[in-house]
Parts: structure tokens; sequence; C-alpha cells
């Protein structure tokens, strides 16, 4: 039975669930997932409520990601068991390899793939993570968490306390800037095109259609990583193959900011 101002509803049974905004609807809640972590047998669980996160400390990649992945194919079992569905959308489910700058390096060489499955599907690879209002970056600095603090309080100063924040991450702005250039730099729209020399890759050693991506430059120090060629390759074989396609720098843009929102 719902009250609302001088309406009086119907009372209907109730077969299943609670009622929402209850303070029964949490309780059951954590009595449905309290036996989550009997699941896993070498990875560890930190609980908040409904933000759950698997962790795992190893020497090398190798161990973390076997250990990892082994553990999450348990804990695909006890969603299917319990009848649940993960998440997987980009932010919703993510996993980062986390320590310094250069083991992380060492671990995992730019442009390496590493596979972290769960219920037979890949989950995204992410360099920074938003847990609990803090941004934690894979290399164990949180400058970018200070900087999109800055972003969010200007944002309410500008528009209220109560606007919701309609404005691109600044991570995901450079990554957009770097996207644009390489873009210009591809298709002579650009005085950088001649001395970055992106290059294509070999139509005949296309697989899955990746002919549309760039040549990653064979570098073999950190400063080399760091060199606009570099990150730009790297960033763009990331996009779409409809941005990729794309040749109106116009509508570059337009498609992009879709891609980052």
């Amino acid at each position: 039975m719902d009250f609302v101002h001088t309406l009086v509803s119907l009372p209907l049974a109730v077969t299943y669930g609670v009622p929402q905004g209850s303070i029964l609807g949490p309780l059951m809640f954590v009595v449905f997932i309290n036996d989550l972590d009997i699941a896993l047998k070498k990875t560890k669980l930190i609980f908040y409520a409904d933000d759950t996160v698997v962790y795992y400390s190893g020497k090398t990649s190798e161990e973390i990601i076997k250990i990892l992945n082994d553990d999450l194919q348990e804990l695909g079992k006890w969603f299917k068991k319990n009848n649940l569905v993960i998440n997987m959308k980009k932010g919703k489910t993510e996993f980062v390899l986390y320590g310094t700058a250069k083991r992380i390096a060492i671990q995992q060489p730019s442009g390496e793939q590493i596979n972290v499955t769960i219920c037979g599907e890949n989950v995204n690879q992410s360099a920074s993570y938003d847990y609990l209002g803090v941004t934690l970056d894979s290399d164990e600095r949180q400058s970018c968490h200070k900087l999109q603090n800055l972003q969010e309080r200007a944002n309410k100063i500008i528009f209220g306390k109560k606007a919701r924040n309609t404005w691109i991450p600044l991570k995901n702005r450079r990554e957009m800037d770097v996207a644009i250039t390489t873009f210009k730099c591809i298709h002579d729209l650009s005085p950088l095109a001649s001395c970055l020399g992106f290059s294509k890759l070999n139509q005949g050693k296309n697989t899955r259609g990746n002919g549309m991506n760039l040549v990653l430059p064979k570098v073999r120090t950190e400063s080399g990583k760091k060199t606009f060629a570099f990150q730009g390759t790297k960033l763009y074989n990331k996009l779409t193959r409809e941005l990729k396609e794309e040749r109106s720098l116009l509508l570059f843009k337009s498609k992009l900011k879709l891609f980052y929102s």
C-alpha cells in the first residue's frame, strides 16, 4: 500500500523483492553477497556496500594475471549459481595493474595486451580507478585525482552545487588532443606530419581488420615511450574502426567527443 498526497493505492501482494529505499534492502544485499569471498582461493576482497574490489599482490605480472584469472573463473561460477550478471561496461568492471612506472614498463611493455577474463568476457584495463571518491593511478600517483577534483569544484561554482558534471574528464581531454594531432599528421593537415612520420601497417599483414592501425615505433628507453610519435600511435590504434576511417577533421572531432563522453 502506498500513500501519495491524498490518494491511497490498492494493496498488492509482494511475491519477492523489497521496497525501494527501505533499510531492509541494503541489509538483504549484504546477506546475499556475504559468502562471495568463499569462491576465491588466493585473491582478496574489499567490500563497501555494492563496491567490490578483488586484488592480489605478486612479484611478476604473469603470476598476478594467472591467479587473478583463476579466481575470477571461480567468481563467475558463483555469479551464475546465484543468478547474477556482471556489468561489463567500461567504468563498471575494470582492472588496473599497479606499481611504479619503471616496474610496470618492465612487466607490461607498451602495446602488449593483458588478458583478464570473467564469465568468458574480457575485462577492460584502465590506467586509473575511482574508488570511493579517490582516483588511483596505475603508477601510484594521485595528481590526476587532484586535477579532477579541481575541475569538479569549478563545475559546481559555475553551474551550481546540484549540477551534474558534464565536462569531459581531464585525462580524456588530453587523450583527445593527442588523437586529433595524430589525425592531422596522418592526413597532412599539420606541419608536424613530415617530422613525426606516422605510417599505417602493411596491407599484406592485416589481421582482423587492423589495416587501419599505425606502425608502433620501436623504442628501447622510457624516454622513447614518452615521445609523441609513440604515444600518438598507441592511442590512435585503440580508437574504433569508424574513427580511423573518418576523413573529415570536423566529423572526427565530433565522433571523438562522443567516444570519450
